[in-house]
């Protein structure tokens, strides 16, 4: 968490001064950027949550269900009740929220608690050039107490963990609707759980490494932590429905050659995850942070800067609103800069907060920012101001800026980038921000620029005047 923070802190400081010269515009990230997703994993059973959120430090996972060997490819009848059932197979979706997740429950267990929103808030692009890589670990077991005997390693051959990753995240009988989506990515990896000298059988990117954990009531767990690389099939991944990922554990056999399907995996392995051996997936994105809008308008004597950021995680990528209230994170941030420097006065008005409502996905609407400017009270003289906006995602990874400027005097002038039109509300499009001058009066009425000799066209007028009236609404 400190070397996100740190990263967000180069990425955003220092800002330099913005110059007349830049146009306005808005240029938004689109660089093959490192990005984690962390699976909050809490059993062997429960689907799991992924967002851009590692779990709390202290954390750990690594329960298992007694009895739960999978046998589906054996063809034995279905009189054994276990036969039927996959116990080394697990589901995860997207899950996106207005913050980050809280991992204490009601009764002060530490667990993870998600939210429900799933899906994109946009298009995810990936880069080609870059292959995912999903990182998953598992630990031995002996018997229900599971733990390792003293001084005694468990020897587990030929164990495979292979992983897809498809589109959509709809909810269905035997989870056979995560299934039917479009393969983005795949691969496996097959080692030896043999302690140290555990061994990786198969792709030579793969690997398996051995370490060991004290569990959560003190006991020596081995842990093997499996490198997978992904083939990637699909660069472009559309916002509705997102992606799931299912991960499958079972024993690299002949006789079981589809785990897809059916798979066969003794008692003997659990999932697992604590600091250092946290379930993951790596990714190359594209376009990891999206700003939507800048516009700038005036309230009398005051200067409000709306602001409409995003990240095709969702809103709580770019602002946490607990994190931001307490001044631990400045993700976004605006500097104004005039003739003497940067201005004074200028701050961050509180932060809307969406929070979530059933069949509505408040968190993939992106955040709301408001920066005012009161330039009358601190006497900010007539001219040109120059503005620049960074954004930056919470693992420091990405950025984007804009640029505008006001314009002090009557008029106030000022030109304002993006906006809520069509094109953005379809998460699917390819969205270029069109930049559009506006001025108005001391009473916040829209007039012609062109009537000083600043040479600004009035081609924005009926954007301004749509942006001005959402903004009283």
């Amino acid at each position: 968490m400190r070397l996100a923070a740190a990263l967000v802190l180069a990425l955003l400081a220092p800002l330099p001064a913005a110059r007349a010269e830049v146009p306005p515009a808005i240029h938004d990230a689109w660089t093959p950027t490192p990005t984690t997703l962390y699976f909050h994993v809490l059993d062997d059973i429960q689907e799991f949550a992924i967002n851009t959120q590692p779990p709390p430090s202290a954390f750990q996972a690594s329960s298992r269900v007694i009895a739960s060997a999978t046998v589906t490819c054996l063809g034995l009848p279905s009189e054994v009740g276990a036969s039927q059932s996959d116990f080394n197979t697990l589901f995860g979706h997207l899950a996106s929220g207005p913050m980050n997740y809280d991992y204490k429950d009601d009764q002060g267990r530490s667990q993870p608690q998600p939210y429900f929103e799933r899906g994109l808030a946009y298009t995810l692009a990936l880069d080609r050039g870059n292959h995912p890589v999903l990182h998953w670990s598992l630990a031995t077991t002996l018997g229900a107490a599971g733990a390792e005997a003293a001084g005694q390693v468990l020897v587990v051959p030929d164990v495979a963990v292979h992983a897809w990753v498809r589109t959509g995240e709809a909810i269905s009988i035997s989870d056979d609707a995560y299934k039917a989506g479009d393969l983005i990515a795949e691969g496996e990896t097959v080692g030896n759980l043999a302690g140290p000298l555990a061994t990786s059988a198969t792709s030579p990117t793969g690997s398996v490494a051995y370490s060991t954990v004290t569990g959560p009531s003190g006991q020596t767990l081995a842990v093997y932590d499996y490198t997978i690389p992904l083939d990637l099939r699909m660069d472009r991944i559309p916002a509705p429905g997102g992606f799931n990922v299912q991960v499958a554990t079972f024993l690299k056999t002949d006789s079981c050659p589809n785990p897809r399907d059916a798979s066969v995996m003794p008692d003997v392995v659990k999932v697992h995850s604590s600091d250092g051996h946290r379930p993951r997936l790596e990714l190359a994105v594209l376009n990891p942070v999206r700003i939507t809008y800048i516009h700038p308008v005036r309230v009398y004597d005051v200067a409000v800067f709306h602001v409409a950021v995003n990240s095709p995680w969702g809103s709580y990528d770019v602002v946490d609103p607990v994190a931001a209230a307490d001044n631990r994170t400045d993700n976004v941030r605006l500097e104004v800069v005039g003739p003497d420097g940067p201005v004074t006065g200028l701050y961050r008005a509180a932060l809307p907060q969406r929070f979530h409502e059933h069949g509505h996905s408040y968190s993939l609407d992106g955040a709301d920012v408001a920066f005012v400017w009161p330039y009358g009270e601190v006497g900010a003289p007539e001219g040109t101001y120059d503005v620049h906006l960074v954004v930056a995602n919470v693992q420091g990874t990405a950025k984007a800026e804009a640029t505008t400027f006001v314009r002090l005097g009557e008029p106030f002038e000022t030109v304002q980038c993006g906006g809520l039109t069509q094109d953005v509300l379809d998460r699917n499009a390819t969205v270029t921000p069109v930049c559009t001058p506006a001025a108005t009066d001391k009473n916040g009425n829209l007039v012609d620029p062109a009537r000083r000799a600043s040479g600004i066209q009035v081609v924005g007028a009926l954007a301004a005047l749509f942006a001005l009236a959402r903004r009283r609404a």
